[in-house]
């Protein structure tokens, strides 16, 4: 069962849903989610949504009021302009807190939080990640594996990452047409 391209709500009660994953099974592409304060389990997109936490603070953003307790997982193979958006979370995950497999999203607006790996973790893909807080504790901030889409990376704070702020390993790809990173 899938809705029409219209607003969703999540929250503990009185909302359309209580989890955001019930809220993303369910929702049309080009769904927009907003999602209430309070705190969520972890989430996989596989379809073009826009998923928004609620008193979002672009200044400090580890003063959001939405958390998600676990990873987010993006998986598909998304272009940029159709790509899920994900904007103004506290992102609290273990090890590697938002991941990126063979996909495109943006991630603007959040606070990142992981204990071990990496804050933010591309995996075959492309990201446009803006005005976030990462704080990795384990290998690095942002880790951009065998890139096929662009990456754009803006005005972010990057915090106790155990190795690199920002590692780029462009593995051997094939690309069909030119892609760029912007840091």
């Amino acid at each position: 069962m899938s809705v029409s391209a219209a607003a969703l709500t999540v929250c503990a009660s009185g909302c359309n849903y209580t989890s955001i994953q019930a809220a993303l099974d369910v929702a049309a592409v080009g769904n927009d989610i907003l999602v209430k304060s309070g705190s969520y389990s972890g989430i996989t997109i596989s379809k073009r949504v826009i998923l928004t936490g609620e008193n979002i603070d672009a200044n400090d953003p580890r003063n959001n009021g939405a958390t998600i307790n676990g990873q987010v997982v993006v998986s598909g193979n998304f272009s940029f302009g159709q790509e899920p958006q994900v904007k103004g979370f506290r992102i609290i995950g273990g090890t590697d807190p938002v991941v990126i497999q063979n996909s495109a999203m943006t991630i603007e607006n959040s606070y990142i939080k992981g204990t071990g790996g990496d804050g933010i973790s591309i995996n075959i893909g492309g990201a446009i990640i803006r005005g976030n807080r990462i704080e990795s504790g384990g290998d690095d901030g942002i880790d951009v594996d065998s890139q096929n889409k662009s990456v754009i990376i803006e005005e972010n704070y990057i915090l106790f990452s155990g190795q690199d702020g920002i590692e780029i390993r462009p593995q051997p790809v094939t690309l069909a047409s030119r892609v760029r990173m912007r840091i």
